[in-house]
């Protein structure tokens, strides 16, 4: 009988001892996360994916949107980013991916949120985060990598190694992924302050 006190005692203290740690770590997590934001780090109720507003950076929302971007796009570079919003290094990574695609208007870059397109993630086998692929013309796919903040040189160097001036006039292909998927071609403004030129209207004058 005795036995089983003492034992009921020693469950009970290591169950607190172990709710203490809990709570000790959620109250430094809260601290640190409360000093961020008073830093500025962290601003309040932002929504930190969409903080950019540049022309030539884009969310996907869909299949069919991911296709018709990439026909568009034609031999224009399109450098797309997989992230989640709850991802910490998707997050940490980001302004960086503002201040290339403001430095760069001469491509194009899609923001895939993991967790509102699993469809396109699952068929293009995105299976860590952040995760980037790049896209040029007929060539499709040409690079895909994950990077993160402290490999930012390895979106640089695909930048600079598949980004040098071309002019492709074949037929883009549908995306092997998504064969059933017929692409259409996008309408946007003839010269955007980005830099760009029209693609759909550059097609047009080709044809």
């Amino acid at each position: 009988m005795g036995g089983r006190c003492i034992h009921s005692q020693s469950s009970a203290l290591s169950s607190l001892k172990l709710l203490s740690a809990r709570g000790q770590h959620h109250r430094l997590q809260t601290r640190w996360h409360r000093l961020r934001v008073q830093a500025g780090k962290i601003p309040v109720g932002e929504k930190w994916w969409e903080r950019c507003s540049i022309s030539n950076m884009r969310e996907v929302s869909g299949v069919q949107q991911f296709v018709d971007e990439l026909a568009t796009a034609q031999d224009r570079l399109v450098i797309v980013d997989f992230f989640a919003k709850w991802c910490g290094s998707c997050r940490a990574l980001f302004p960086k991916l503002c201040s290339i695609a403001e430095d760069n208007p001469e491509i194009l870059l899609l923001k895939i949120d993991w967790d509102e397109n699993r469809e396109i993630c699952k068929a293009l086998g995105i299976k860590v985060l952040p995760y980037f692929q790049f896209y040029r013309g007929t060539q499709g796919k040409v690079a895909a990598f994950s990077a993160s903040v402290s490999k930012i040189q390895r979106i640089r160097d695909a930048l600079a190694e598949h980004g040098t001036p071309r002019c492709d006039l074949g037929r883009v292909e549908r995306l092997q992924e998504f064969p059933d998927v017929e692409p259409h071609l996008l309408s946007y403004p003839s010269d955007g302050k980005d830099g760009a030129k029209n693609p759909a209207r550059e097609l047009a004058t080709v044809r």
